[in-house]
């Protein structure tokens, strides 16, 4: 794919989204195990007019593994931490913020070398959850509905 991705777009309009339907994407992410990042990138593509495959999530979940293995233990951490010690919290936050970031980061680097065909996205989260051997929950509804 040779579309030219802009981080720095990707993160603000994430922001942006995350920031609307927060709870939707905590409960992909806790109740079903996904990862908001590619929850995210799969509405950032539809909004753009692409469509994500099975296959295509395989390959995206593979750029992850590196930062996963060090997000996930510090996202637990930091909500732990949450009630103790504010000023740990906060920079346990801002830490896991940066490997956000850079996971988005390697998803747009990863959809750069991937075949993807234009068409209507819309199906680009139900694609990601079958990936991932999920159901689609009802909260695709809710998150489709920010783009």
């Amino acid at each position: 794919m040779n579309t030219n991705w802009q981080v720095d777009d990707f993160w603000q309009v994430s922001l942006d989204w995350y920031q609307q339907g927060q709870r939707h994407f905590l409960a992909l992410q806790d109740k079903y195990g996904l990862n908001v990042n590619l929850a995210l990138l799969s509405l950032y593509t539809a909004k753009h007019g692409y469509v994500l495959t099975e296959q295509n999530y395989h390959q995206l979940v593979e750029a992850l593994e590196g930062t996963e293995k060090i997000l996930s233990p510090l996202r637990q951490l930091r909500r732990k931490t949450k009630a103790m010690d504010s000023g740990a919290y906060k920079d346990m936050k801002a830490a896991e913020l940066a490997l956000e970031r850079r996971q988005q980061s390697a998803l747009l680097v990863m959809l750069k070398h991937l075949e993807v065909e234009r068409g209507d996205g819309h199906s680009n989260l139900a694609n990601y959850c079958q990936s991932q051997g999920v159901s689609a929950p009802k909260q695709l509804e809710s998150l489709l509905a920010l783009i």
